[in-house]
């Protein structure tokens, strides 16, 4: 199966690339709770779902900063998924591909492996750094990928923004990884869809 190829994330990564536009602290005093069709998550209340689309097999929802963090969490059935290590490198793939004409991304630097808790269980995944560059200017960029595995469906999260700014976005990310809930739900939606 091959990973959905959103045109969106590039042209998000580009047009934040060029603006600069900074990155404000991520607030998680003020959480804000999304709820719609088995999906449920907290987000710091200065971040907005900006995109919750499906179609059959497959859910995409887009969580984005007021500046340049962004968090996209994909829903397949479980049948349909792939391990964590194939997302990845399918979605760096498709990233790459996808780019506009004129920004060059260097990314060799290799996958590390990290953990997180969630709900006292912990979460592999990993994380991936590369830089990109347009108009002669260099931005070094940060990635963290996790899976969470439910009954019917398998959910991976990606999360990004510039290595300048991850202090300021991290405390969002863990927020949504560790209030993501999907019902079973979910799967049944994913089919009728």
């Amino acid at each position: 199966m091959e990973i959905w190829k959103p045109a969106r994330w590039c042209f998000i990564v580009g047009l934040f690339y060029l603006t600069a536009c900074g990155e404000p602290v991520a607030d998680v005093e003020q959480v804000r709770n999304y709820h719609r069709d088995g999906v449920r998550f907290s987000l710091p209340g200065n971040w907005s779902v900006t995109e919750d689309h499906s179609e059959p097999g497959f859910r995409l929802i887009f969580v984005e900063s007021s500046g340049d963090a962004i968090a996209k969490i994909e829903l397949y059935l479980r049948d349909d998924a792939f391990s964590l290590q194939d997302f990845v490198q399918l979605s760096k793939q498709s990233f790459a591909e996808q780019m506009p004409a004129g920004v060059v991304i260097d990314g060799d630097k290799p996958l590390a492996a990290v953990s997180k808790t969630k709900e006292s269980e912990e979460l592999n995944g990993y994380q991936y750094e590369f830089d990109l560059e347009v108009l002669g200017l260099t931005v070094p960029h940060w990635q963290q990928f996790f899976e969470i595995h439910n009954a019917g469906e398998t959910a991976y999260l990606v999360f990004q923004v510039a290595t300048e700014d991850r202090a300021k976005a991290e405390a969002g990310f863990d927020l949504l990884l560790e209030s993501l809930q999907f019902e079973s739900a979910v799967a049944d939606f994913l089919v009728s869809e």
